[in-house]
């Protein structure tokens, strides 16, 4: 059987080529979140959990949730699983760009916002 182009990611890469998934999205989800317990074993499962409350079954869940994709810029598959620094409670799972931006914006968002002269929206 063959699927349409749109059932499958497709990513765009750095020269501009695309670059569709062999798998389509139900499958890739699958695969997924089977590949983080078979390349990383218990270990990662017991760290998802130690770090975030997480289990492997939570992941997948919310990795399906998101379509696979990062929870900012639904373009990318997620790398990262972000949290609120203060409660831990997990927000989403994030690709690595968003994750840095979002990290920057949270250290800076002050100093950002006054150096585009927005620092009164705030106040």
């Amino acid at each position: 059987m063959v699927k349409p182009l749109a059932e499958f990611y497709v990513h765009t890469r750095r020269s501009g080529t695309p670059n569709v998934s062999p798998r389509c999205k139900p499958c890739h989800l699958t695969w997924t979140a089977a590949k983080g317990i078979e390349r990383h074993g218990t270990a990662w499962a017991e760290r998802l959990w130690k770090k975030y409350r997480l289990t492997p079954e939570m992941y997948a869940a919310l990795l399906t949730k998101q379509e696979g994709l990062c929870a900012i810029c639904k373009q990318k598959p997620p790398e990262h699983t972000d949290h609120d620094p203060v409660t831990g409670e997990v927000r989403g799972l994030l690709c690595r760009y968003c994750n840095t931006s979002l990290t920057l914006v949270e250290r800076h968002l002050g100093s950002v916002l006054d150096y585009l002269g927005l620092g009164a929206l705030v106040d």
